[in-house]
């Protein structure tokens, strides 16, 4: 459903407004629901959503004021005739977390074993005298 109140729509940052207030537009058939790849592991999870099929509609009225954006009620709950719909496919899309910017080289100009001692010791929570290394040529 499409909500026009100015004071919930933060901002347009779900989109732009493009249905009338209270307006059912979209039909989605539901392939899947998954982890969202936003969740930052704390609660409440989020969820995505994964749509295969679509079909644009315009019902007036449908929003009840409830704050979960989704609603899930039989198309015959609601008065619409799936018979009616014109359903058109959605492309697979891989969605992914955003990618982290790649870090700088700690170690420009290389790393003296010194370091690398230090950062095993670190790692293997050992003392860096039990830590020996070997090179060979």
């Amino acid at each position: 459903m499409q909500n026009r109140d100015l004071t919930d729509n933060h901002n347009d940052d779900c989109g732009t407004v493009t249905a009338p207030h209270k307006n059912a537009f979209f039909v989605g058939m539901i392939s899947d629901v998954v982890l969202s790849p936003e969740w930052d592991g704390k609660c409440p999870k989020k969820w995505l959503i994964k749509v295969r099929q679509y079909a644009e509609v315009s019902y007036p009225d449908m929003w009840d004021g409830a704050r979960n954006p989704v609603a899930c009620p039989s198309l015959s709950e609601l008065g619409i005739d799936e018979r009616k719909l014109k359903f058109n496919k959605i492309p697979e899309v891989n969605i992914e977390s955003p990618k982290a910017a790649p870090e700088e080289d700690p170690f420009p100009e290389g790393i003296t074993i010194q370091n690398v001692k230090i950062l095993l010791s670190k790692k293997y929570e050992v003392s860096v005298d039990s830590i020996e290394i070997i090179i060979r040529v």
